[in-house]
């Protein structure tokens, strides 16, 4: 009885995962596959990436509990989270800003294409 229960189970596994690769082989034929677009965020460095994480995490503990002092802290960690974001973006263009002027102020920099590069990145 056992040799038939895995037989069939077999079998019925087998139609399973052609049924899954031709329903795939077909979306990936119809829809094409998408190229995930590469983020270059300048901005983005380690302290960004911790405030963003412990929001998540402050956001998902507030959802399982649903108590007001977690909605409390998850809600102070989203804008300490925005101060943070906006101070990296703005240090970030004051650095670029700064780079570009000393470009300008160089005749040669212009001549070897420093600029354009800088200016693409």
């Amino acid at each position: 009885m056992n040799t038939k229960l895995d037989e069939t189970l077999t079998h019925t596994k087998c139609i399973y995962e052609n049924i899954i690769s031709s329903i795939h082989q077909t979306a990936q034929e119809v829809l094409g596959i998408k190229q995930n677009k590469i983020s270059n965020k300048f901005w983005w460095n380690e302290d960004v990436k911790n405030a963003v994480t412990e929001k998540k995490r402050l956001y998902h503990k507030w959802l399982n509990t649903k108590d007001d002092a977690d909605k409390e802290r998850y809600n102070e960690m989203k804008k300490k989270t925005r101060k943070i974001i906006m101070t990296s973006k703005n240090e970030t263009w004051d650095r670029r800003c700064r780079e570009i002027e000393s470009l300008l102020e160089d005749d040669n920099a212009l001549r070897r294409g420093s600029l354009e590069t800088l200016l693409r990145s």
